[in-house]
């Protein structure tokens, strides 16, 4: 995931969007809640994630209702499938 994190992070720097990285779902949501971001970025992969938890508990939160969910399911090898 660092490489498609990096992409990512390079693309949205392109069109100058500040970034903000969190380690955790509960992490993201306090993010979330202090600075009411434009876009949210979402791996629906990552171990030990409860990204569709997160996804719902965002939305049913006053002011991030609206903020859109970018979500991102990449393959981690060859075998994997979508």
């Amino acid at each position: 995931m660092a490489a498609v994190r990096s992409a990512i992070r390079q693309v949205l720097e392109l069109v100058s969007i500040r970034i903000i990285e969190a380690a955790s779902g509960k992490d993201a949501l306090q993010a979330i809640y202090d600075q009411t971001p434009d876009l949210v970025v979402l791996d629906v992969r990552k171990p030990g994630s409860y990204s569709y938890t997160f996804c719902r508990e965002l939305k049913l939160t006053s002011g991030s209702a609206d903020t859109p969910v970018l979500v991102v399911a990449h393959r981690a090898t060859e075998t994997d499938e979508i």
